[in-house]
């Protein structure tokens, strides 16, 4: 299981340390179990390459990474007499060049991480530390008398894996400087002289291949159409003969079925001219039913026409006789003023019969308007003629 880096899990990281720091101190046996791991060495190695120098000194991160370095370089430290050197040197070398270990080593504790570990744990620790230095120190000094806590063979081996690392890695920067001045000379010299000569170069060989691919393409063009010949003659040639035994085939039937032929063909041409003749008959009555439904629609304009003018006719007769009827009146009223006037003349006779002559009239006068135009026409003409000035004798009277 794998827990994350972080400050939430960093006392995990110290107890499980502290667990393994106490099984190995002294222990010959787990000793040999851990430099005999693989995935163990990778994990303590790794944990020591792990920091990085991007990494700042402030942070809790980093305090974290260089702490738990520290610590796998103490297991490394304790298990050094079965282990590797090279692995060992190389990563806590670049673990102490660091400028976050720096930091971290100036920084005594501050943030508060220290109070995880007890004091005896920290004496151990020093102690550990401390004769670590010592052992790298008569090795950079080539003392033979060191600690017994790491060998002989092993101290001097340390020191010339480290002399060797630092001068692998001198070797390595100085070809890598070399390469880079002269790539950069060579490229400078290739663009000073022709700066297009690459792109005309790759020009020229695309057109080439692109011809290649052209000339490949036009010759299989051309057996393709040839054989597209040769395919449509041999199709041409097939459908002739075809059609020659179909011919053939058409004439003998045609001959054997002649007669039977000869009268369907009189039958189906029969029946032709039938449906033709009720096609025709059918155009025939759909034509008549519009033309009567025209005449139809022509009378009732006609019947509408009529009552209009009947209409008219009888309003027309109805001003003649309420003209007639005003004439009368006046002559009425003069004659009836004539007799007040003279109090003691009696109405002529012919008045007498005039005026009954006129009742008669209006009487039927009214009868025909509302005949024709009903109680309403009636009441209508009434009011126009009174509208007009009339007196309305007859409306009484009759």
């Amino acid at each position: 299981m794998e827990l994350p880096r972080s400050k939430a899990n960093y006392p995990v990281f110290i107890a499980l340390f502290r667990v393994v720091l106490c099984w190995v101190h002294g222990c010959g046996p787990a000793i040999h179990e851990i430099v005999t791991s693989i995935p163990t060495l990778t994990f303590l190695c790794t944990t020591i390459g792990h920091i990085s120098t991007s990494l700042s000194g402030g942070d809790d991160a980093s305090h974290v990474e260089v702490e738990l370095a520290g610590l796998s370089a103490m297991v490394l430290g304790v298990c050094l007499d079965g282990l590797d050197g090279k692995k060992f040197t190389d990563a806590f070398g670049r673990m102490q060049q660091l400028a976050s270990f720096q930091n971290s080593k100036r920084s005594g504790g501050v943030d508060g991480m220290s109070a995880v570990y007890d004091k005896g744990f920290v004496q151990w620790f020093k102690h550990v530390a401390d004769a670590t230095r010592v052992g790298i120190l008569h090795v950079y000094m080539g003392n033979g008398t060191s600690s017994a806590a790491v060998g002989d063979d092993s101290r001097s081996k340390a020191y010339m894996d480290l002399i060797r690392m630092q001068d692998e890695q001198l070797e390595a920067l100085r070809d890598q400087v070399t390469h880079l001045t002269t790539r950069g000379a060579t490229s400078s010299c290739q663009a000073t002289k022709n700066p297009l000569a690459d792109d005309l170069a790759a020009a020229h060989n695309l057109i080439a291949d692109l011809k290649l691919a052209q000339d490949r393409n036009e010759t299989r063009i051309r057996g393709l159409t040839t054989a597209n010949d040769l395919v449509e003659r041999e199709l041409q040639r097939k459908d002739a003969a075809l059609k020659k035994l179909l011919h053939a085939e058409a004439a003998t039937t045609t001959l054997e079925m002649a007669p039977p032929l000869t009268d369907l063909s009189k039958g189906l041409h029969r029946s032709e001219e039938q449906e033709l003749r009720v096609d025709q008959l059918e155009n025939d009555v759909r034509r008549l039913t519009r033309q009567l439904q025209q005449k139809e629609d022509a009378l009732d304009a006609a019947r509408a026409t009529i009552d209009m003018l009947s209409a008219h006719q009888a309003i027309a007769k109805r001003l003649q006789l309420e003209a007639q009827v005003s004439r009368l009146e006046a002559v009425n009223a003069a004659q009836d003023q004539v007799v007040d006037n003279s109090h003691d003349v009696e109405p002529p006779q012919e008045v007498l019969m005039l005026v009954g002559s006129l009742e008669i009239q209006c009487r039927s006068f009214r009868d025909v308007l509302e005949q024709v135009l009903g109680p309403e026409g009636v009441s209508k003409a009434l009011q126009l003629s009174q509208d007009r000035g009339a007196v309305p004798f007859w409306s009484s009277s009759c």
